[in-house]
């Protein structure tokens, strides 16, 4: 009976391994990764150039509680190209 427990706990670990994995790597058609919208994240914490709610949005991605889909990838472009205005690079 613990074999059974032990397969299933270690099937739960590699499904959470692979929606993270898949999470980290996700592309939209706006070409915002999420590994972009974490750079943003980071530097507009020290700057406050965004919105208080559009800094949310993309710290929300970021940490999982909501997807990266076209529509909030449409919107983190939008701040990429206000936060280019004020200094942010991609690099």
């Amino acid at each position: 009976m613990t074999d059974i427990i032990d397969l299933l706990a270690e099937a739960d670990e590699l499904a959470e391994q692979t929606k993270t994995e898949e999470a980290t790597t996700t592309t939209t058609d706006h070409e915002v990764t999420i590994e972009l919208v974490q750079k943003m994240v980071d530097w507009d914490k020290r700057r406050h150039i965004l919105k208080d709610w559009q800094w949310n949005v993309m710290n929300d991605i970021v940490s999982g509680e909501k997807a990266l889909n076209d529509r909030l990838a449409w919107g983190c472009k939008q701040n990429l190209k206000t936060l280019k205005q004020h200094g942010f690079t991609e690099d």
